[in-house]
């Protein structure tokens, strides 16, 4: 790889399309507004640093999902085909019935592009997934980078997601890694808007709703307080997570 030029900054955006999938009945719109909001993703400034310059990067995006196994199909070849018609790379792996098949060829990647890097290069890891396994896994990695982590709402009621993406920032903060959330959701809505809608992070997207438990400046009687509002509002929805964190049964295909 040859020097880096001043001002420019390597992406890598990693995509568990498996965990994260798009609808193949709206999959033209979606791949399209998907991708134009995670390349806006890339220049946006995620930890207010001064003097950042976010115009230059370089980036390297990819998509990771199985092949169809006989005539069911973990990803629609339709959804996979829009998703190439926007420039993604898709990384289409043998059938497999193990269940982090997808995982390990994501951390096998993300491993290539660090080897890859110079000291001293700045990079960021983008990773679209809602398996914590996964997340805690890329950020285990000995290795410089700051990682942006995209979650899909879904379905999950307020208390649910708030409490993934707090667990997310908890098991990773000790690391001493930079790390920021996005929700898919605002992703796609920033790229469905102009060139100067940049999604905001899970901290705005629910200090909007009443939360401030992400705010690392909330005070712990506003905690207190949205913690019992949150209960009060509570759906009476049940869906949880599985025990190792995979969104998978929130998504029916």
């Amino acid at each position: 790889m040859s020097a880096q030029m001043p001002g420019t900054a390597y992406a890598g955006i990693f995509w568990d399309i498996e965990n994260i999938p798009i609808r193949k009945a709206s999959a033209v719109a979606d791949a399209r507004d998907a991708v134009r909001g995670l390349q806006k993703l890339t220049h946006t400034n995620h930890f207010q640093d001064e003097n950042l310059q976010t115009d230059n990067v370089i980036k390297t995006f990819v998509i990771v999902a199985r092949m169809a196994n006989g005539l069911r199909e973990t990803t629609p070849q339709f959804c996979k085909d829009q998703l190439v018609a926007n420039g993604v790379q898709l990384i289409d792996l043998p059938p497999s019935s193990a269940r982090d098949v997808c995982d390990d060829e994501i951390v096998r990647l993300v491993q290539a592009l660090m080897n890859s890097m110079r000291k001293g290069e700045k990079i960021t890891v983008y990773l679209s997934t809602g398996d914590r396994g996964l997340i805690d896994r890329v950020s285990s990695f000995n290795a410089a980078f700051d990682l942006i982590v995209i979650v899909r709402r879904a379905r999950q009621q307020l208390q649910q997601i708030t409490g993934f993406c707090r667990n997310v920032r908890r098991e990773n903060g000790g690391r001493g890694r930079r790390l920021n959330i996005y929700l898919y959701e605002e992703v796609i809505r920033a790229g469905q808007g102009t060139d100067s809608d940049f999604p905001v992070n899970d901290v705005a997207v629910f200090a909007r709703e009443g939360v401030h438990d992400l705010d690392p400046f909330a005070d712990s009687s506003t905690r207190q307080r949205n913690s019992v509002n949150r209960t009060q509002r509570s759906d009476g929805n049940n869906e949880e997570l599985d025990e190792s964190g995979h969104f998978d049964s929130l998504f029916p295909r």
